[in-house]
């Protein structure tokens, strides 16, 4: 789950409408809207520039762990606590 508070609608940010709450958001994800991709079968669909379970998504995860914060300043040490 990605906690906090939703964007506000009337007002979305430039990039990634859940970067500012995301344990591995990076530079990209405030800067660029990720496209809609095909997560394979059941019609399931997804936007993310670092998705959960690839080695993308593992290794931006790891990266904002190492730094304690990711791009969009969230401490991720915190945010690990609370998720787990």
């Amino acid at each position: 789950p990605i906690p906090g508070r939703p964007p506000d609608l009337a007002n979305l940010p430039q990039g990634c409408r859940f970067a500012a709450r995301c344990r591995s958001a990076q530079e990209s994800c405030v800067d660029e809207l990720p496209e809609l991709q095909d997560g394979g079968g059941l019609q399931h669909l997804y936007a993310c520039h670092f998705p959960v379970g690839t080695p993308e998504g593992d290794e931006a995860r790891a990266t904002n762990l190492a730094a304690g914060t990711t791009a969009t300043g969230l401490d991720i040490e915190h945010l690990e606590a609370y998720i787990s």
